[in-house]
């Protein structure tokens, strides 16, 4: 079969199965798995629009209070 190789880590690899899976890779996609991919992308970019943005919680500086003078009502 293949032509495989003990790596200095002790994996071994086969060279013929790694250049049948970069081919397999560089191939171009079928209609079906571009229609899914699509499909996906469209799903996740509208959950992102429904999503509420982020607020920044900002701190009201405290208000100074003038005494009110005293009113008499008769």
């Amino acid at each position: 079969m293949g032509k495989k190789v003990r790596s200095a880590k002790g994996v071994v690899l086969d060279f013929d199965l790694l250049r049948l899976k970069e081919k397999i890779a560089s191939a171009p996609k079928t209609v079906e798995v571009k229609a899914r991919e699509d499909f996906i992308d469209k799903k996740l970019r509208r959950r992102l629009k429904k999503k509420t943005p982020v607020q920044k919680i900002v701190k009201a500086e405290p208000v100074e209070e003038t005494p009110e003078e005293p009113t008499t009502e008769e």
